[in-house]
């Protein structure tokens, strides 16, 4: 069985997350099966990922997900583990031009696969 849980702790409390948690995700109250969710802009986010349920991707993802949500501001990463595929964006530079956010600008896309069957540097 495929899991996947987010933890919230801090020294005195530790919270398990998971897609079978009665309030959902990080005090969500919409709770949407099959899915593990958490981020600062929770009230945008659960209603863009309960209209993608089933059909979310990375290219939905950058698209229809962290612009409309608004997250991401200095650094995003999706991961398609199924693909082993990575994509990554960074906000500007002060001196850069295009978009500010992360989320607005050029993404680029790893092959998880081939970095992590890099040989390991000899110290």
């Amino acid at each position: 069985m495929n899991r996947a849980r987010v933890y919230e702790y801090s020294n005195s409390l530790l919270k398990v997350f998971d897609d079978l948690n009665e309030k959902g995700m990080c005090g969500d109250p919409q709770n949407i099966q099959d899915t593990v969710y958490c981020g600062v802009q929770m009230k945008c986010l659960s209603p863009q990922l309960y209209n993608l349920h089933g059909l979310l991707s990375a290219e939905k993802a950058i698209h229809d997900l962290a612009p409309i949500v608004g997250t991401g501001d200095t650094h995003i990463a999706l991961y398609d583990y199924g693909a082993m595929h990575m994509y990554v964006a960074n906000g500007k530079p002060n001196k850069d031009f295009g978009p500010q956010e992360a989320y607005n600008r050029q993404f680029t896309r790893l092959d998880a696969a081939a970095l992590f069957a890099e040989a390991r540097p000899a110290l």
